[in-house]
């Protein structure tokens, strides 16, 4: 997994080794996420910005982390990346959860109000491979690390019947 600020990226700010928008042995592409708008439209942070006013969030206008796997050499392989979608206080106004299944379709479970260290359910509503029905809840847990380069979040989903 990587972690890419996408306000300070789409501010153009944000130093990193990643290609972003154009061919690289490792990349981002905004057309990779959300509802895969280019970049000069707004890009994967324009559709999160939108989805989060639609459902009533309107105060995650901090910084915005995306934790997901980048392409490799031209190939997006991303069954479920996470969005971390914070208030100006640096608090957590939302996480959005976008799913990938293996026909190509994607599905965003909204997780309001989280709060690390707690367990938080979704009904599941999306056919994710042809090996798994589509019954029973996702349990989201979030937690926060400390490593020598920072505080880093770390997750665990679980799929129950």
């Amino acid at each position: 997994f990587l972690m890419l600020p996408m306000r300070s990226v789409q501010a153009g700010v944000c130093r990193t080794d990643l290609a972003i928008n154009r061919r690289a042995w490792f990349a981002f592409h905004d057309a990779d996420h959300g509802d895969g708008r280019p970049a000069e439209t707004g890009g994967a942070l324009a559709w999160l910005d939108a989805l989060l006013l639609q459902e009533g969030i309107e105060d995650a206008t901090g910084e915005v982390w995306l934790q997901a796997f980048p392409r490799v050499l031209g190939h997006a392989f991303k069954p479920v990346s996470f969005w971390y979608a914070h208030r100006a206080d640096g608090s957590l106004a939302a996480i959005v959860a976008e799913v990938n299944n293996t026909f190509g379709e994607r599905h965003c479970y909204l997780l309001p109000e989280p709060q690390y260290g707690q367990t938080i359910l979704a009904n599941k509503v999306f056919h994710v491979s042809p090996f798994c029905d589509v019954q029973g809840e996702y349990r989201f847990r979030f937690m926060r690390t400390q490593r020598d380069e920072g505080e880093r979040p770390r997750q665990r989903l679980s799929q129950h019947r």
